[in-house]
C-alpha cells in the first residue's frame, strides 16, 4: 500500500510544472517550519512591540451595490517578513467580487484567494530580508451587499499571524480586527 502510494506521488510530481514543484516545496519548507515547537511564539519578546492588523472604515453600504472593505498592517517598529489570515464574512449578506493585493508589501504568494460559498478571504504571503516595517496594505476587497441587516466582516483569530524577521518567526499580532456594516434598502 505504501509502494502503491508512492508510486501514485512520484507519477504526480513528474507531471508538475516546475512553477508548481517549486510553490509545492516553498509550502512544505513553510509549514515544516511552522510546526516545530517554538518556532512561533504566542507572545512577542520585550524587545519587539506587537504589529497590529486594522480595516478602515466602510461607508453605508445599500443592497446591490459595490463597496470597499481594506485590511491594512502596521507593524509598530518591528520588521515582518510573512504574514497570514482568514478574514470570515457570512455569505447570505456579502460577496466579495474582486479582491487585489498590489499595493502590499508582500513579494510572493502562498494563498491569495477567496470563496463566496464559504465566506472566506484567505491570504498567505511573505517578503525577503529584511522585511517591512510600517504601514501597508494588507488586501484590498471589493464586496456587495446581498440583502439588509448587520453582518460583521472578521479576520479569524485562530488563523492570523504577523511574523517578525527576527530568526525566531516570532508571531507578534496584537489582535484580530472585525468591521461592522449596516447593508440598507436604498
Amino acid at each position: 500500500m505504501v509502494l502503491s502510494l508512492f508510486l501514485r506521488f512520484r507519477n504526480f510530481w513528474r507531471k508538475l510544472s516546475v512553477k508548481w514543484k517549486a510553490g509545492f516545496l516553498t509550502l512544505f519548507l513553510i509549514v515544516g517550519a511552522l510546526s516545530i515547537p517554538g518556532f512561533v511564539r504566542e507572545t512577542a519578546s520585550s524587545q519587539i512591540h506587537q504589529a497590529e492588523l486594522y480595516f478602515l472604515d466602510a461607508p453605508t453600504v445599500a443592497i446591490g451595490q459595490d463597496f470597499p472593505v481594506e485590511l491594512r498592517i502596521k507593524t509598530n517598529g518591528t520588521n515582518i517578513n510573512a504574514m497570514g489570515f482568514t478574514i470570515i464574512y457570512n455569505p447570505l449578506y456579502l460577496q466579495v467580487t474582486s479582491m487585489t493585493t498590489d499595493n502590499s508589501f508582500c513579494t510572493f504568494y502562498l494563498d491569495n484567494s477567496y470563496d463566496n460559498q464559504k465566506g472566506q478571504v484567505k491570504l498567505s504571503c511573505g517578503a525577503p530580508n529584511p522585511g517591512f516595517r510600517g504601514d501597508s496594505l494588507a488586501v484590498h476587497l471589493t464586496m456587495r451587499g446581498s440583502i439588509a441587516g448587520n453582518p460583521s466582516v472578521i479576520v479569524d483569530p485562530t488563523t492570523t499571524l504577523l511574523l517578525a524577521n527576527d530568526a525566531k518567526g516570532s508571531n507578534i499580532v496584537k489582535s484580530s480586527p472585525k468591521l461592522s456594516l449596516n447593508i440598507q434598502q436604498l
